[in-house]
């Protein structure tokens, strides 16, 4: 074998071994399954900035505690009026907090994540 010819072999057998993500493709993901909880997230706060932008505070109550959170952290952007009014953002009014544990598989163990779904106290909590 002629020194090109060894150097190409050795450099294509070492660029392979240098894409984990391939070889290992199967072992750090795949499809998952998740248990699903939807908590109440109630407005307690509607902070007005000005005439379009507002910042809306929620308290969410499970595993008796409380933890606040803000519209904000949840979606990187103040709420306009158009959101506000959309989806009837007002003090009292309660949207779903939604919380996936994984059962199976190797995806996110936890997910959690706030809607601007109206929460409905008769829906079932758990899927």
């Amino acid at each position: 074998m002629t020194p090109l010819l060894r150097l190409l072999f050795i450099t294509g057998f070492f660029s392979l071994l240098m894409q984990p993500g391939k070889l290992h493709a199967q072992r750090d993901g795949g499809s998952c399954s998740y248990k699903t909880t939807i908590y109440p997230a109630t407005i307690i706060s509607v902070e007005v900035f000005d005439s379009a932008h507002a910042q809306i505070t929620f308290v969410i109550a499970r595993h008796n505690t409380t933890d606040t959170m803000t519209y904000y952290s949840q979606f990187r952007k103040f709420a306009t009026r158009e959101i506000i009014e959309q989806n009837d953002l007002r003090v009292g009014n309660s949207v779903e907090y939604v919380v996936k544990n994984m059962i199976s598989g190797s995806c996110n163990p936890h997910i959690a994540y706030l809607t601007l779904k109206k929460f409905e106290a008769t829906e079932s909590k758990k899927k």
